[in-house]
């Protein structure tokens, strides 16, 4: 059936849940679900379920409101009322449709439905109008998000208060019209009500439209015109000729309408189809008098310039305007036919004549709005509209805090002092018009810029005189020029962000396209972050999406828009080619990877400045690619809700050259580079390494000139190791274990068989050991020493099992030696040796470890080692005889041939003979490798103790208690000595041993940590302001370069063999991402994509 007349626009409207061709038949309010008629019920439910249908549909009220009322009713006893609006209002679900080009097709008509809508005025509103404005809108939109199908309705508003609006014709269908045969019926419905009125309540009432608005696709398609983007695609002005000169062919400014468009008619191109909105033009004398030649010159020139005109008097500028701004043009004059028609511009009320805004229907394809840039300088000399606008509402463009500002010939640089001016009384005015231009490295004055039309250098070129800039800017500033061009960009400022300017839904759609793109970058900057942060690689070998190798980048877009409608809705776009910008290249990938590394470096300077202290920690490891890559540290105390020590990644730097002249010049221009002043550097930690520790050409000895203050302490954890490998080579049956257990390895690992045979046995499997982390060592001896019976009986057992000859030989001597009593001594020996390192070794890794606990640790370490020294050896072989016994093996060491040395001086004594093997075994082995350890921790931990002697009481608080003031004097003298250079100094001594001695009494064993944040609870920095920065500076001492060998590890899972082709830059800001996780995360994607926008001019407005 034909619906002449609606309910209501929301009842008359498919939604996504009913399809537009659902066949199901509308049931009747009095019917059950079984079809029988219920004869019982009352009256008075079928009065309500009336009532309340014609009251919903009288105010138009939601339809999820209605659904939500008939539930409560239901409640109340209301059990005879529908459960939906929709069975309610009998909504019909299967309509009657015609097929109109290459579409269904339904019309509503147009006088019916003003008669419909005029009932829902008061009698006072209609009676006090003779006419009655209507306007129009045509476009086209997407109905569902998982279908194509699109709908061409065309939309009527009755300009009354309150505005209604409600369609004249519905159209659908898998892709746009055809032709325009689906506007026939509107046309002709119009041209009726103007030439004959409107009949209501024994009045004529006047039929009168005032715009037809489109968007720029639309009205492309309805006029039949070519887009914006095309060559003679403007119907608002000849691209190939001004409008100065198109206009000189006409006689007069007061040309005729009907002139004009004859002439754009004439333009080559131009017209694609016949245009069916153009109406007829005025025929009589009078007609052509009341044209005013200002309004065709506004609708030629498509906008208003900027400047808001004042309304007119005429009734229809006091009718509230449409909700929509596009294009606009009138309707039929009274007494045209439907073949001929004008195009005349709304001049009344203050809607442009024509404004275009992007689409979002799938009409054509529109080029989309490019934002100006940032920098003045490359602005157009020509300002649009558009690119105003917006220039105002992003505002005047900042330079970073930390950019540098080049200098000219003479020297001299522009200085943010420049934006300011002093008044007499010594207050500041901000300059906020002085706008710096990097492109140029000159300054521009922005309202000039945008408002004036004097060429001058602040508005042409930028003014880059830097010796003469305050006469100018003083000069200028008080000019009568400046003072209106600031009168108009406050005001334009103020309407924009009030909501009164002229374009302001023009603006609404731009700011809704903003927020869109915004949105889907969100989604990007997450995914990079994700992929960043967990070590994932993102191309694949494919670029395009919905492929299968296309990368995990695309594939987590691709998942994330199955769940998310904003990304389901830009692939779409993608999909549909109705969006050429998708930010989904590889370019843009590693773009927002140097986004988000950037900010985060941005994010740790400005803690590293809040710090200022500071510390470095540098470490060198070859890459996949056979590449030397450098790691950069930085370790600061930080004080947010609690003091706490943070070390920080800042990147790899690829070094040619691992000789120390090239490290330390490399690493110094990093931290220049990063705006991080070295001169603020306290410390500085790397491994033993001959470049890196050496005292004349080492790192750090060359940054020591340069900084006296950056003092040097070696890696804790790496002198360890090389404490306990000085160990190992001091004996050969120490080697010789080492080398044993090596064999135990390689044996079963060189063949599947003989592991199960293993792993059949063990519990713990045996493990490789490596020459630089001996904590791997300890695990290889802890899996011997706990397992030797399982070993040797897997040994046994392989050497059955195996057809190799060569390999039943080595399992018998390899049995044969893990069940000798020598082996099992050196495995408890050193299973506790390995055990007392491997503890402190542990602590030392930590990354807030402190200098006064690691030197605590080293003792503690020393008197351990002297401890075990003097009963180790007794308790090693009461341990080993008992596993012995357990085993049934000989508990006797098997002497071995006396090797005789040659005397070389007669002085020379002979050796003593030890015929006790057991102890010779105790002289040559136990002794001399903790002998070997003791001895190499106190030279090899010398530069720590110095470094910590010089600190004195800073890092042992015990001392204080006791000490004399002449001796306290002298050590508070010492740590001024050390924070001093060229005479500038970080504390006062003195001051600070006053501050030592009116400290509270506190427990002897306070470590610096716990002072300082005893200090920063209380709230005493200023009571105690030497001793804080002190303390500041002593914890800032790095212990152990771990952090760098950690990301280390970071760089085997970053590059990869399969990503060994990654460039230096992306390589460095994954892995700044991933390391530096926890400040990644807390970014803020507003100031992201603020950086994002402000690199290079979008396509998108962001």
């Amino acid at each position: 059936m034909n619906l002449s007349s609606p309910m209501s626009y929301e009842a008359s409207w498919p939604s996504e849940e009913t399809d537009w061709e659902d066949d199901l038949e509308v049931m009747d309010i009095a019917e059950k679900k079984d079809g029988t008629s219920d004869q019982e019920d009352s009256m008075a439910s079928l009065s309500l379920a009336t009532e309340l249908a014609s009251w919903a549909s009288q105010f138009e009220v939601k339809n999820n409101a209605v659904d939500h009322l008939l539930k409560i009713l239901q409640k109340h006893g209301h059990t005879d009322l529908p459960s939906s609006a929709r069975t309610l209002l009998k909504t019909p679900r299967k309509i009657s449709t015609m097929q109109k080009c290459g579409m269904e097709y339904l019309h509503y008509p147009l006088r019916q439905q003003l008669l419909d809508k005029l009932d829902k005025y008061p009698v006072e509103e209609i009676l006090d109008h003779d006419t009655i404005n209507l306007s129009f809108n045509v476009d086209g939109l997407p109905l569902f998000k998982s279908s194509s199908k699109v709908m061409w309705p065309v939309l009527c508003a009755v300009h009354l208060k309150p505005i209604i609006v409600f369609p004249a014709t519905l159209t659908c269908g898998n892709k746009k019209p055809t032709d325009l045969t689906f506007l026939d019926d509107v046309i002709a419905d119009l041209n009726d009500l103007m030439s004959h009125g409107l009949q209501y309540k024994e009045r004529n009432f006047t039929i009168n439209v005032l715009c037809i608005v489109c968007d720029a696709p639309a009205k492309a398609f309805t006029r039949g015109t070519k887009l914006c983007s095309g060559y003679y695609g403007c119907d608002k002005c000849d691209q190939k000729e001004t409008l100065e000169v198109l206009l000189r062919k006409v006689d007069s400014l007061a040309a005729t309408q009907r002139e004009i468009l004859i002439l754009l008619r004439t333009r080559q191109g131009h017209q694609r189809a016949e245009d069916i909105l153009e109406l007829s033009v005025a025929q009589s004398k009078e007609e052509l008098e009341a044209l005013d030649h200002r309004s065709m010159l506004k609708y030629m020139q498509g906008a208003t310039q900027g400047q808001e005109e004042e309304p007119s008097s005429s009734s229809c500028s006091q009718q509230q305007q449409p909700p929509t701004s596009s294009d606009s043009a009138t309707a039929p004059s009274p007494g045209t036919d439907t073949s001929q028609h004008t195009t005349a511009s709304a001049s009344q009320g203050r809607v442009s004549p024509v404004s275009e805004g992007p689409s979002e229907g799938p009409s054509d394809n529109a080029e989309p709005y490019v934002p100006p840039p940032t920098d003045p300088a490359l602005w157009s000399a020509h300002i649009l509209d558009a690119d105003r606008v917006e220039i105002v509402r992003r505002g005047p463009f900042k330079v970073s805090s930390d950019f540098n500002f080049p200098k000219g010939p003479d020297g001299r640089a522009f200085h943010t002092s420049l934006q300011f001016k002093v008044l007499p009384n010594g207050e500041k005015v901000h300059r906020s018009w002085v706008v710096y231009s990097p492109q140029n490295n000159a300054v521009f004055c922005f309202a000039c810029k945008l408002f004036s039309t004097k060429d001058i250098k602040l508005t042409a070129e930028g003014h880059s005189d830097w010796s003469n800039i305050n006469t100018s800017l003083r000069g200028h500033e008080c000019s009568q020029d400046h003072t209106q061009c600031m009168l108009k960009w406050r005001e334009l400022d103020t309407r924009l962000k009030k909501g009164m300017a002229i374009d302001q839904q023009e603006l609404k759609l731009l700011e809704a396209e903003r927020k869109r793109w915004r949105e889907i970058l969100k989604r990007l900057l997450s995914i990079s972050l994700s992929l960043a942060s967990r070590n994932l690689s993102f191309r694949g070998s494919s670029d395009r999406l919905y492929e299968p190798d296309n990368g995990n980048f695309l594939k987590e877009v691709e998942l994330m828009a199955t769940y998310d409608p904003v990304m389901e809705n830009h692939l779409a776009r993608i999909k549909d080619d109705s969006s050429h910008t998708h930010y989904l290249s590889h370019e843009i990938q590693n773009e927002l990877i140097q986004i988000i590394s950037s900010e985060t470096l941005r994010t740790i300077v400005r803690q590293i400045h809040l710090a200022k202290y500071f510390s470095i920690i540098l470490d060198c490891t070859p890459d996949v690619s056979h590449r030397e890559q450098m790691s950069v540290i930085v370790r600061i105390v930080c004080f947010q809700l609690q003091p706490d020590i943070k070390e920080y990644f800042l990147g790899y730097i690829d070094v040619e050259q691992t000789t120390g002249l090239n490290l330390s010049n490399v690493v110094l221009e990093k931290l220049k580079e990063l705006g991080i002043p070295f001169e603020n550097c306290r410390g500085q930690a790397y491994d033993n390494g001959a470049n890196m520790r050496g005292k004349k050409q080492g790192v750090q000895a060359r940054l020591l000139q340069l900084n006296p203050r950056a003092l040097f302490v070696p890696c804790g954890a790496h002198t360890m190791n090389l404490v306990i490998a000085d160990a190992a080579k001091s004996s050969q049956d120490a080697t010789g274990y080492f080398g044993y257990l090596q064999k135990l390895f390689n044996f079963f690992s060189g063949a599947t068989q003989r592991w199960s045979i293993l792993t059949k046995h063990v519990k713990l499997t045996l493990k490789s050991w490596s020459d630089v982390r001996w904590e791997s060592r300890l695990q290889s001896v802890t899996a011997v020493r706990n397992q030797t019976k399982e070993v040797r009986d897997a040994l046994l057992e392989a050497r059955e099992a195996v057809n190799d000859p060569v390999a039943k030989v080595e399992a018998q001597a390899l049995a044969e030696e893990v069940a000798s009593f020598r082996f099992v001594i050196c495995s408890v020996v050193w299973c506790e040796l390995l055990t007392i390192t491997n503890q402190v070794n542990k602590l030392l890794q930590s990354s807030s470890m402190q200098l006064d606990i690691a030197v605590r640790l080293i003792d503690s370490t020393k008197i351990n080692l002297s401890k075990y020294r003097q009963s180790g050896f007794d308790e090693a072989v009461s341990t080993a005889k008992e596993l012995c016994e357990a085993l049934n093996i000989e508990t006797e060491l098997k002497e071995k041939r006396l090797r005789s040395t040659k005397r070389h001086f007669a002085y020379e004594a002979a050796d003593e003979p030890l015929n006790d093997a057991l102890k010779k075994l105790e002289v040559t082995f136990f002794n001399c490798v903790v002998d070997s350890a003791l001895m190499s921790l106190q030279e090899r931990f010398e530069t720590m103790n110095q470094v910590k002697e010089k600190y004195g009481v800073l890092l042992d608080f015990s001392k204080v208690n006791g000490m004399s003031k002449e001796d306290l004097k002298r050590h508070c003298n010492e740590v001024h000595k050390t924070m001093t250079d060229k005479g500038l100094a970080d504390i006062d001594g003195p001051e600070m041993m006053q501050e030592i001695i009116n400290l509270p009494q506190l427990s002897p064993q306070t470590s610096a940590w716990e002072m300082l944040t005893f200090l920063h609870n209380n709230r005493l920095q200023e009571v105690y302001p030497n001793l804080w920065i002190a303390l500041r500076i002593a914890l800032t001492l790095p212990v152990t370069v771990a952090s760098a060998e950690r990301s280390f590890s970071k760089l085997k899972l970053i590059k990869t063999y399969l990503r060994s082709s990654m460039g230096q830059e992306r390589l460095s800001g994954l892995a700044v991402i991933s390391i530096n996780g926890d400040v990644a995360q807390k970014l803020s994607y507003d100031d992201l994509i603020a950086d994002f926008a402000a690199r290079k001019c979008r396509r998108v407005p962001l």
